[in-house]
């Protein structure tokens, strides 16, 4: 799997989102009821982000996305923060991003959004266990200060 540059900064915090297609279908009934289905199982998510890069990292980051990822129609590998944490995720472009736009003297700023392959959740399953999940760093360190050798 392609990677995202370790050399090349994460997204910025400022105009960062994620954003879900709704997975059902309403149906209003001749009764005023609505009835309600599954459309369908896979659920894409988009993540929105900008970039600062500097000179020598946006030339990198323009080689990368037209020589490595094909301009963007290869899927790779990113590490991005969804609620579900900061964690690897493998994305893909939708479209070609935007910018560059001069920001300082030598620094530039891209806008881009990317699909994500996997709907970003909690591992399964945890939401079944919301008392061990919300406490999951109080049980690491006091598991490690008690256990250390385990």
């Amino acid at each position: 799997m392609i990677q995202y540059p370790a050399e090349l900064p994460l997204p910025l915090q400022e105009g960062y989102g994620l954003s879900t297609v709704d997975p059902m279908r309403a149906t209003q009934m001749v009764t005023g009821r609505t009835r309600y289905r599954v459309r369908h199982r896979y659920v894409p998510t988009e993540v929105r982000f900008n970039f600062n890069f500097s000179q020598a990292e946006a030339g990198l980051f323009e080689a990368w996305y037209a020589r490595t990822i094909n301009n963007g129609l290869e899927w790779f590998e990113i590490q991005l923060q969804t609620p579900a944490g900061f964690m690897t995720y493998q994305a893909h472009f939708k479209g070609m991003y935007q910018g560059p736009e001069l920001t300082q003297i030598t620094r530039w700023r891209y806008s881009a959004v990317v699909e994500l392959k996997e709907r970003p959740l909690i591992p399964a399953p945890w939401e079944q266990f919301p008392q061990y999940w919300l406490s999951k760093e109080i049980i690491d360190l006091a598991i490690n200060r008690e256990w250390p050798q385990a």
